[in-house]
């Protein structure tokens, strides 16, 4: 779950970049909560420090800090107690904040304390719905699993990442039965990678990755949501953490990317997206 708080520059607005530095943030500071609440169970001392600031932190929740209220249900998802983490975080996500909405959202996509539900998932993330077989089917992959073709056109592509990097997914786009795939291309400093998305069109390896970029996430199909809509016979996709430039230029606010299939390859659509449930 981690990755999910660190931003990739390479396809993400200042606005969305800024809200991930703000979340890898509340990452790090619930993280010493954690801790410290951890060896308060097995029976080891913690700081007065610690204390005082995870009393702080439930009472600045217990008044409506919606800031506050995210951080303490993160912190129950830290220890697993998922009933009081989605608790915490729909009190957030009710007062409007992003990073609440989109933990509700993993939770569901990834079935984390609760039964897995991609279309509960995909309101959360603002996105169409989803097409459930295709992502139920979607699998997590490495570059040896990959056929020939397709490591060719990585190749010619430039793709060049190290082991922590060799992971992609595999899906089917176009109901043939066939995987199309999501694969890392490049390394990155922190987090998720660049990626790339690549298919068999024809008898013909090709890119179809948007101008704008994918980052790569785990596991298979990481906030890589596939729909149930098409364009030329392919699935639309909706990409929740990437604010679109197409219908949010300034990031505000942040819009999730929808690609559709056009002329050939994914390209970026205009979108109003669907408001969460409440």
């Amino acid at each position: 779950m981690w990755s999910y708080y660190w931003a990739y520059n390479r396809s993400m607005n200042p606005r969305a970049l800024l809200e991930c530095h703000r979340m890898r943030n509340s990452v790090m500071f619930i993280t010493a909560l954690v801790l410290g609440i951890t060896r308060l169970a097995i029976g080891q001392t913690v700081s007065a420090d610690e204390s005082a600031r995870l009393t702080a932190l439930r009472q600045r929740a217990e008044t409506g800090d919606a800031k506050a209220q995210f951080e303490l249900g993160f912190m129950f998802e830290g220890q697993r107690n998922f009933d009081e983490a989605l608790k915490w975080y729909h009190k957030s996500a009710e007062q409007g904040d992003s990073g609440a909405k989109q933990s509700i959202a993993r939770m569901y996509y990834e079935g984390i304390g609760v039964a897995k539900d991609y279309s509960e998932a995909a309101r959360w993330y603002g996105c169409p719905e989803p097409d459930i077989k295709a992502l139920t089917a979607c699998r997590e992959i490495s570059y040896k699993d990959l056929p020939t073709g397709a490591l060719a056109l990585l190749k010619k592509l430039r793709c060049d990442v190290s082991s922590n990097y060799d992971y992609g997914s595999a899906v089917d786009l176009n109901g043939d039965g066939q995987p199309e795939y999501q694969i890392c291309c490049k390394d990155s400093p922190h987090g998720p990678c660049g990626a790339v998305v690549i298919g068999k069109i024809g008898s013909d390896w090709k890119e179809l990755t948007a101008k704008e970029g994918v980052v790569g996430y785990t596991p298979a199909c990481g906030l890589f949501v596939v729909l149930a809509s098409r364009h030329s016979g392919i699935d639309d996709v909706c990409l929740p953490n990437q604010c679109s430039t197409v219908s949010s230029p300034g990031g505000r606010p942040c819009v999730p990317t929808i690609w559709n299939f056009i002329d050939g390859r994914y390209r970026s659509v205009p979108y109003t997206p669907i408001a969460p449930p409440r």
